[in-house]
């Protein structure tokens, strides 16, 4: 998925996903200490939501 923390505890979130061309679409979700990160992909086009106050570094 490319997902892990930026900082300990999840206070941050590095995303650096590899998505193969023939996945057209997912949906992911996943429970951590600061709350539930999802991540959504269709059409080209990669949508993440993070818990409040959480940054996102996309590498």
């Amino acid at each position: 998925m490319g997902l892990k923390p930026a900082a300990p505890g999840w206070k941050a979130i590095r995303l650096a996903p590899r998505i193969p061309d023939e996945l057209e679409r997912f949906d992911f979700a996943c429970r951590v200490r600061t709350g539930t990160i999802r991540i959504a992909y269709a059409h080209g086009e990669l949508a993440i939501e993070a818990p409040e106050g959480v940054p996102v570094i996309r590498a």
